[in-house]
Order: C-alpha cells, then structure tokens, then sequence
C-alpha cells in the first residue's frame, strides 16, 4: 500500500493573517501572495484558518469592515463575542435573511 504524506497534498503557507485584520485588506493579502488559504493568529495564537473564497464572498457581501477572527467560524456554530458580533453586522444589514 503506498502512503501519500501531508506534505506531498497540501499548500505551504504563504500568508498569515492578523486577527484584527479587515476582510478588505485579508483580500488584498491573499492575492499579493498567491494563496487560497491562511492561517489567523492573535495573541500568539492560531484561531482558525479561512478560504480566500470565503472571505472575498463576505467581502462581496459587504462585510469588507469585518476582522478576520471576526469571520472565522468555519461554518460551525460560533458561541461568544465573535458570534454576536457577526449577528448585529447581519441584523444592521439585512444580510443573512431567508428569502420568502
């Protein structure tokens, strides 16, 4: 049986993104560096990891404003100050609303 390694199917990293960082500037930084993926660090810490497309969507969407650890949530549910967060942007926007 022949193994494949981590390695041998994985992206380098090439960018690490700021916690506090916008989502417009994460953007600009994910193309500077050719990248599809990122790590978010704050206080010394990785808090999570986002896709360039999710966050080029969120910006899209108009959450350009946003942090990065304002956005990481990777489609679990978010519990705390981020959550809440996310929700009073989508609650002042009228984003996130089902449509009839």
């Amino acid at each position: 049986m022949r193994r494949t390694t981590a390695s041998a199917v994985m992206e380098p990293v090439r960018v690490v993104l700021g916690a506090s960082l916008s989502l417009a500037e994460s953007v600009r930084r994910f193309a500077a560096h050719e990248s599809v993926m990122a790590p978010v660090v704050g206080s010394g810490k990785t808090l999570g990891i986002l896709s360039r497309s999710s966050v080029e969507h969120a910006v899209g969407m108009g959450a350009g404003g946003l942090t990065a650890a304002e956005l990481i949530c990777g489609g679990a549910p978010c519990v705390g100050r981020l959550s809440r967060t996310l929700q009073s942007w989508m609650r002042e926007t009228g984003r996130g609303r089902r449509h009839q």
